[in-house]
């Protein structure tokens, strides 16, 4: 169930003045569809995120922001079992700017995306 999104789906749509049938016509999918996204008993495609997106305008991160927390948590507890690499290589100066990046941004303590 994508209970949050649903509902934010709905508000958004109401907020932007749109009927279901408006919306569906100008994504390009049937207003079941769009019904099934909205009741949380469906989850929306890449395509249909990015149309969505469009319409609304609002941000991925704003219709995701439970699931892009949900995943931050998630990468911030594997990123603890990767092992140091070797020594300094060339290939290894990249991994080592990844990992510090990645741990800075998934860092609980940030709030990076805003949830």
């Amino acid at each position: 169930m994508y209970t949050q999104l649903a509902l934010d789906l709905q508000l958004a749509r109401r907020k932007a003045g749109l009927t279901q049938a408006e919306s569906a016509t100008i994504l390009h999918i049937s207003r079941y569809r769009l019904g099934r996204l909205e009741k949380g008993s469906k989850e929306p495609t890449l395509k249909e995120i990015i149309r969505l997106s469009l319409l609304y305008g609002r941000s991925f991160e704003a219709f995701f922001a439970d699931h892009m927390q949900s995943a931050k948590e998630l990468m911030w507890r594997n990123l603890s079992k990767i092992k140091p690499g070797p020594g300094q290589t060339a290939d290894t100066v990249n991994r080592e700017r990844t990992l510090a990046r990645l741990d800075e941004d998934l860092d609980p303590q940030r709030d990076v995306y805003g949830v």
